[in-house]
């Protein structure tokens, strides 16, 4: 009751004056953009290693590399959450620094991350020595947090400001839809295989992500930051580049 008599006042209150209506930007005008569908096939390939690694590290790090459970699961949670965390932050701030000197500096930050990470990940999943592996994973692990707050900025740089939400809806759809298929992928070649071939597969994965974000580099110095494809629909002037600090 005591919200009724505020909810019928909103009868009484008058719409504010509303702009032109913008023009949607197609679905399919968002998929004929190389450098975006670059970014999905990478972003799929780094959330199927991703998810992969988190799924199976616990069952790995018991099995094969003697940790009790009890120490496997702290030890990993402890390095899953600092190492994304200071990744994150890190990621971010040198993404934005490298995007001052270059169009596509945020893309070279994580691609190049993804790839640095690559060898760290390998280092964990070779060895025998329980210190060696937890460094490797975080190593690891902080490399590959770069990832998570560039990537929707590059969308948001290369879309209409009207497709942001639409177009980064597209892309967390695909990479989650498909990228989440790694840990039954990776599950089913444990079963055949072995779970460290599985593993190691991922890795490989992670590198094709990498790679493909590297490639979105190529399509945006050929195309341009905005596609000719989507010119007609940024009401927005292009973001210059800001002088360093």
């Amino acid at each position: 009751m005591a919200g009724l008599l505020p909810g019928l006042a909103i009868l009484w209150i008058e719409d504010p004056p509303r702009g032109p209506r913008t023009e949607v930007v197609p679905f399919f005008k968002l998929l004929s953009v190389p450098a975006f569908v670059a970014m999905l096939a990478a972003g799929t390939c780094i959330t199927f290693s991703s998810v992969s690694l988190l799924t199976w590290g616990l069952d790995f790090a018991v099995n094969y590399k003697d940790f009790s459970l009890r120490e496997a699961a702290v030890s990993l949670a402890a390095i899953a959450l600092i190492s994304s965390v200071l990744g994150v932050l890190t990621g971010g701030y040198v993404a934005d620094r490298l995007q001052r000197r270059s169009p596509h500096g945020r893309l070279t930050a994580i691609g190049g991350a993804l790839l640095v990470a690559t060898p760290f990940l390998l280092f964990a999943i070779l060895s025998d020595e329980k210190w060696a592996v937890l460094t490797g994973l975080f190593m690891a692990g902080f490399f590959m947090s770069w990832y998570h707050g560039p990537v929707t900025a590059v969308i948001h740089d290369m879309m209409p400001r009207r497709a942001h939400a639409t177009s980064v809806g597209i892309y967390m759809f695909v990479t989650q839809l498909l990228g989440g298929l790694g840990p039954q992928i990776i599950g089913k070649v444990s079963d055949l295989r072995d779970l460290q071939v599985g593993l190691e597969i991922s890795v490989g994965v992670l590198v094709c992500g990498g790679l493909l974000m590297l490639l979105v580099i190529h399509f945006i110095r050929r195309d341009g930051l905005r596609h000719p494809q989507l010119e007609g629909f940024h009401a927005e002037p292009l973001p210059e580049q800001l002088p360093l600090p």
